[in-house]
């Protein structure tokens, strides 16, 4: 006889350290809903946490987790072993490259404390290699696990030292993904001319590779556009973007352009156009996350168009993608949407959304800049269900943790609410 017991029951009762996370996870993508109040009223408000699981189908799975385990865990330590033997043969290339490698099996785990120890190790090698384009890559993996640990500066500083080392080696493509990531930092932190001139100066290292490179360059300075607001440049950029796809004649993933372009037409208030960007988007997406974030962009704009059952749709669509893959970080945004159908309906049980969301965050480990959103969103709800004298302790916890990570657009977008709260 079946014996279900609720996500967070379980959850609860696993130690959370990074060792745990794949059996968290596991339970988390076995558990379904409770079928007890599919259609009573909590029904309408579970989270992942509400879901239920068999532990007793969980641990037949355990031996297939453990071997995943042990094979992740076999290939870690023969790679960290080959990069030692590399190293006392004085292939100094082929041991921070192998280090690299071990960072990167680490990274795509969600481990990325255990990624940046190795990533170190591989900088340390590579500094005394002949060849830089090991350290040009390890300076790269760096600065990637420091930008998603929300470490901004440092990641900042990281992504320029392998910019300037590969002009120093004439390394091209090294030169052009550096950019990518310093236009991605720059404009998270609002500085937009930074952010447009890194994303330029890679487009045109990328045209010199391969025409074809400059896609992707395109759409993130599209996207650039959109967040200053200029979108006829917006426009201009995207058809830039398809120009560049028809004549290379090459297939590209052209999920990411449908979806900025969604989100141009969402601010130039074309609802219906948004969505059938974003449908468009959808048919012809490769990653689960792309699609993912995609949903939850349609689900804002179902709010937008007030069909808020057809939005919810999309969150619990969206919420049943991230569970069955294991993305579990994805939720946080998908209960943000849950939340955002909540505040247009002034149903003060919505707030299960916020929290469910935060406990994500926490327990994923995730980078602050996800727990403050939340925060954002959060005080917002709480003003629109009537509870202005709570919604400001919200909006200042958020306010600080985008000023301790020096997201100065973030901060003034929230100070902007405080100040229409407290007037």
């Amino acid at each position: 006889m079946q014996s279900y017991v609720p996500v967070e029951h379980a959850v609860s009762l696993i130690p959370h350290t990074t060792e745990f996370l794949p059996l968290i996870n596991a339970v988390i993508g076995a558990s379904g809903p409770d079928r007890r109040h599919t259609w009573d009223r909590s029904g309408k408000y579970a989270t992942v946490c509400k879901r239920v699981v068999d532990p007793a189908g969980v641990r037949e799975r355990i031996p297939a987790l453990a071997a995943q385990v042990r094979e992740r865990l076999q290939e870690l330590f023969s790679l960290v072993m080959e990069a030692i033997r590399a190293y006392q043969a004085g292939e100094l290339e082929v041991s921070a490259a192998t280090f690299v490698r071990a960072g990167e099996l680490e990274e795509g785990e969600g481990r990325l404390a255990e990624a940046e120890r190795l990533y170190l190790l591989a900088l340390e090698v590579a500094e005394a290699a002949d060849d830089r384009r090991p350290e040009i890559l390890a300076l790269r993996r760096l600065g990637r696990a420091a930008h998603a640990a929300g470490r901004l500066a440092e990641s900042r500083d990281r992504y320029e030292r392998s910019y300037f080392l590969s002009v120093r080696t004439r390394d091209l493509p090294g030169q052009a993904a550096a950019c990518r990531s310093l236009g991605a930092i720059w404009a998270e932190q609002g500085r937009w001319a930074d952010a447009r001139a890194w994303y330029t100066r890679g487009m045109q290292l990328a045209g010199r590779l391969d025409p074809e490179l400059r896609y992707p360059f395109l759409c993130r300075l599209a996207a650039l556009a959109l967040q200053v607001g200029d979108l006829d440049e917006a426009e201009a950029q995207l058809e830039q973007a398809r120009q560049a796809i028809e004549a290379t004649g090459v297939e590209q993933d052209t999920a990411p352009w449908h979806h900025t372009r969604g989100l141009l037409l969402d601010a130039r208030g074309d609802l219906p156009g948004a969505e059938r960007a974003y449908r468009e988007g959808l048919d012809r997406v490769r990653q689960p996350a792309c699609e993912i974030r995609m949903r939850v962009d349609l689900g804002h704009n179902l709010v937008r168009q007030g069909r808020l059952f057809e939005a919810r749709e999309e969150a619990r669509r969206a919420e049943e993608m991230a569970i069955r893959r294991r993305l579990v970080p994805a939720l946080v945004g998908v209960y943000g949407l849950l939340g955002a159908v909540a505040r247009e309906q002034c149903d003060e049980d919505g707030f299960v959304f916020f929290e469910q969301a935060l406990e994500l965050c926490r327990e994923q480990e995730l980078p602050k800049v996800h727990e403050a959103a939340v925060y954002h969103e959060y005080g917002l709800f709480l003003q629109s269900c009537g509870h202005a004298s709570e919604a400001p302790a919200y909006l200042e916890l958020a306010r600080e943790l985008y000023r301790e990570m020096g997201l100065a657009r973030e901060v003034e977008r929230v100070s902007a609410d405080l100040r229409g709260v407290e007037g």
